[in-house]
Parts: C-alpha cells; sequence; structure tokens
C-alpha cells in the first residue's frame, strides 16, 4: 500500500524555531462533543434504565392527573349521601309527628309546614289545659286546707243518731271535692222527704254539673244525701255559695209547708 509523501505534513524540525507552521495545518472540521447532563439524559441503545425513570415518571403523573379529576366526583357522591340521608330522616320525623297529633288537628291538611304549625297550636293547647287543672288543683287543696266556716260539718256529726231539728228546719250541708269532681253530702230530718229532689233541682238550674251517683241512708231518726258530680272544665265552684244554696233552698221548702 503506498502512502503519499510525508513530507508535505512533517515540518524539519531543524528550523522549526525559524518558521511558522499555522499555514501548513489544514482546517478540519470539529464535531463538539457535550457531556450529558444529568437533568437531560442522552437516550441510547442501552439506555434501560433511562427509559424505565422516563416511563415511572409518565405514570405518576397520570395517576395525579387522575386522581385530581376523581376529587370533585368524590365530594359530589358525598354530598348526595348525606342529602339522602337528611331527606330520609325528615320524613320519618314528620311521619312520627302525625301520628302524635290528635285528627282534629292535621284533618285536611297534608304539607309538612301544616303539620308543623299545627303542632305548635297543640303544644299551647295541651299547656293551657295543664294550666287549668293546676289551677284547679289548687283550689282544692286551699279548700281542704283552709275549710270555709259554714261548711265544717264532718260526717259523723251529720250522722248523729239524735235529730236536732228546731222547728224542722235543720238541714246541714258539706261541699267538698272528689276524684271525679265534686261531692255533697245532705244530712235531713227524716220528715224532709222532699229535700233531695231540691238539691238535685238546684244541681240541675245550675247546668255545670253532671250528677254520676246519688246514694241515700236513713240512720236512726235522719237521712243522709250523698251526691258524687262532674264539673264542667273552665267552670269555676265556690263550695261555700253552693252550701249556702243547698241550705237556702232546703230550708225554704220547709217552711213554705
Amino acid at each position: 500500500m503506498n502512502f503519499p509523501d510525508s513530507s508535505l505534513f512533517t515540518p524539519n524540525f531543524a528550523y522549526e524555531n525559524d518558521l511558522d507552521f499555522s499555514s501548513l495545518i489544514t482546517p478540519s472540521t470539529h464535531v463538539s462533543f457535550q457531556e450529558p447532563k444529568p437533568c437531560n439524559p442522552v437516550i441510547h441503545s442501552a439506555g434501560i434504565e433511562n427509559d424505565g425513570r422516563q416511563n415511572c415518571e409518565t405514570t405518576m403523573t397520570l395517576s395525579e392527573i387522575m386522581k385530581g379529576d376523581d376529587e370533585p366526583k368524590n365530594k359530589r357522591a358525598k354530598h348526595k349521601e348525606l342529602e339522602r340521608q337528611r331527606r330520609q330522616e325528615n320524613t320519618s320525623l314528620f311521619k312520627i309527628l302525625r301520628y302524635l297529633l290528635p285528627s282534629q288537628y292535621i284533618k285536611g291538611k297534608r304539607s309538612s309546614a301544616d303539620h308543623v304549625l299545627e303542632a305548635v297550636n297543640y303544644i299551647k293547647d295541651l299547656q293551657k289545659k295543664i294550666k287549668e287543672v293546676s289551677e284547679k288543683r289548687d283550689r282544692i287543696k286551699r279548700s281542704i286546707t283552709h275549710p270555709s266556716s259554714t261548711g265544717e260539718f264532718s260526717i259523723r256529726s251529720l250522722a248523729s243518731s239524735t235529730c236536732t231539728c228546731v222547728g224542722d228546719t235543720h238541714i246541714a250541708v258539706v261541699v267538698r271535692p272528689c276524684l271525679i269532681g265534686l261531692e255533697i253530702v245532705v244530712s235531713c230530718c227524716n220528715r224532709h222527704e222532699s229535700c233531695l229532689s231540691s238539691v238535685l233541682q238546684l244541681l240541675a238550674q245550675e247546668q255545670c254539673f253532671n250528677i254520676v251517683s246519688c246514694i241515700s241512708t236513713r240512720l236512726h231518726q235522719r237521712f243522709i244525701h250523698t251526691i258524687a258530680s262532674e264539673v264542667e272544665e273552665g267552670i269555676e265552684v265556690y263550695f261555700s255559695e253552693l252550701q249556702e244554696k243547698i241550705i237556702k233552698i232546703g230550708t225554704s221548702r220547709v217552711t213554705t209547708r
């Protein structure tokens, strides 16, 4: 193999101090070499590690995107579930409310708002009735603790074996509360046969009494009439006044004979 003459490329070193060799060097095309940066790896035929890292980064990015897309859906699903539970609870509560209210309060009313309004009215009515019953209880307690001067007769004194009638005008009356309402005990001489009818007629005229029972007992020379009566709601009965009326009507019937 013949090589070209090397004198064209090899300078004479004997004259290297006097000669300039820059003119003998021919320009050539230089290929720049740049080392790969760690942040930008160069993919080559043996770049298995770089490919794996890129695939991992790509997978992580897609999962984050999918997770971000699913968050609003999860929030909407939770909100729908909470709203469904709230409506079910409200439906069950309104159903219980309809069962608790009396029929006269919800008759012809179907909306939930009307049921709530009628429930308020029902509670107010109950409070009013409780107040009336409490006042009635207090009046009964006061009448038992502090009996009136005209009603201090006891059953024992009314059932005395001896008649103490003076001029056929003696009538003893006791008015007291009982479980059903009012109890009236009238003691009179056995000669006053019309005394019971007079008392019953008086109670019927008052129009606030509902007579439940009437028991008459004859003991020696006297009659003892025990009358149990109910009293209409909202009617206040004064025991002393009723007692005086019974005594007055019984006495007047005897004197007019």
